[in-house]
């Protein structure tokens, strides 16, 4: 069996797992997470090849990560879940609704369309990667950090280019180039997304450029009875720009779920 992922177990309750962007760690979702603390029990990964988690030896995927996921719950002993995911890591809710609906109490899917990549994106992908392989990874991070946190989040809070940067030098240039492959590779989720059967909260940022608003939108239209916020003056990371706006909804959303 592979290794298991680096995680945080904190607080006590019906159990929450939040799956954060790449190229950031669990400590994304920290600020968010202390908002069901004590009354949830709340895990915080780092996806494979993320933060203090290693690659592993599979080629990474969609699959291969969602498995990795589900090993730690096994390993936990943590049937069942409210999951919540953002980018990358809402990528990834479709992909464990797939393998495993049964282990799903909710889902709270944030900045994470359910579209495949367009060939642009794909090509974009591969330059990045050829730019990873020439120069290292410094350069790509800063044109991440400039893109996927909001204007506004950036004049309240100068820090935080400087606090989700840190995150990012833990990732290797060998894992950024696998990710960036793995993400070009994911398969189109739209289908998936109308089989969701279970309470779905679709979180929207304004300002991102990755998954607009239409895109989320068109989400939570797709899966029945969805929820469907849209997250005003907030970019592409906006847990972490407005972490207790988002959190109070989330808790909001995690609170109205029956236990049963």
């Amino acid at each position: 069996m592979s290794e298991l992922l680096h995680y945080e177990d904190r607080g006590g309750g019906p159990c929450v797992v939040f799956l954060h962007p790449t190229p950031v760690d669990h400590r994304f979702w920290r600020p968010v997470a202390e908002l069901f603390e004590p009354d949830y029990r709340v895990i915080l990964p780092d996806l494979p090849g993320h933060g203090l988690s290693p690659l592993g030896s599979e080629t990474a995927s969609m699959e291969t990560m969602g498995r990795a996921v589900f090993h730690l719950l096994d390993a936990l002993s943590i049937d069942r879940a409210i999951f919540c995911g953002c980018s990358i890591g809402g990528y990834l809710l479709y992909e464990l609704w797939r393998q495993a609906p049964e282990r799903i109490r909710a889902l709270a899917i944030c900045s994470a369309k359910p579209h495949a990549d367009t060939e642009e994106t794909r090509h974009a992908r591969a330059q990045s990667i050829a730019s990873i392989e020439q120069r290292g990874t410094e350069q790509f991070f800063n044109a991440m950090l400039d893109t996927l946190v909001g204007a506004p989040a950036k004049e309240r809070d100068p820090d935080i280019m400087h606090q989700l940067g840190t995150m990012m030098k833990r990732m290797s240039a060998e894992s950024a180039i696998a990710v960036q492959r793995a993400l070009a590779a994911r398969p189109d989720s739209r289908a998936t997304a109308a089989t969701i059967s279970v309470p779905t909260a679709v979180l929207a940022a304004a300002l991102d450029r990755g998954s607009t608003s239409a895109e989320m939108r068109e989400l939570a239209n797709t899966i029945p009875g969805s929820t469907f916020y849209l997250l005003q003056e907030l970019g592409h990371y906006a847990p972490y720009e407005q972490p207790r706006l988002v959190g109070a909804l989330l808790r909001r959303f995690a609170d109205e779920i029956p236990t049963v």
